[in-house]
């Protein structure tokens, strides 16, 4: 655990998936508050964290619409979203998009690879610094991924 610049950090994931996006022609945006600076945690972690939350949205939004990340401070601690206004998730599986191997019925359809661990790693790693993740979708309209995070972890990465 360290302090990093986690606009740093964003602007690598973002930079990550610009080729991808730019293949199925989606416009991926983001703000990030230029007051964010240092967080304290893992910085590769926490890029694998964006950089999978990004690819998914990249992954499921069809060709010709966006992604955007939002980055904000917010009572001491980081906000993250990242939204998609791709497939969505159907409205009885939301529950489950953290589970081992779960991967959505329109999202088999829609992409045959996938092994449905992804979120969960996603997760891990959110908790392992002390965050928390959440999830919005409207199948048919997109999903929104919100990760906060504490400016300086209490727990161990290795726990």
């Amino acid at each position: 655990m360290e302090a990093f610049s986690l606009p740093d950090t964003i602007s690598k994931a973002l930079a990550s998936v610009a080729t991808k996006a730019k293949e199925k022609s989606i416009t991926v945006t983001s703000n990030v508050e230029p007051s964010l600076g240092q967080i304290v945690g893992d910085e590769f972690s926490i890029n694998e964290m964006i950089t999978n939350l990004l690819f998914n949205a990249v992954k499921y939004t069809p060709e010709n619409k966006t992604v955007h990340l939002e980055a904000k401070d917010q009572d001491g601690s980081v906000r993250i979203d990242i939204a998609d206004t791709g497939i969505g998730i159907p409205a009885g599986e939301v529950g489950n998009v953290f589970d081992e191997f779960f991967r959505a019925t329109n999202a088999k359809k829609s992409e045959k690879d996938g092994t449905g661990l992804g979120l969960l790693i996603v997760k891990q790693i959110v908790e392992r610094h002390s965050g928390e993740i959440s999830v919005q979708s409207q199948e048919g309209q997109g999903t929104t991924f919100t990760v906060t995070l504490p400016r300086s972890s209490t727990t161990s990465v290795c726990s």
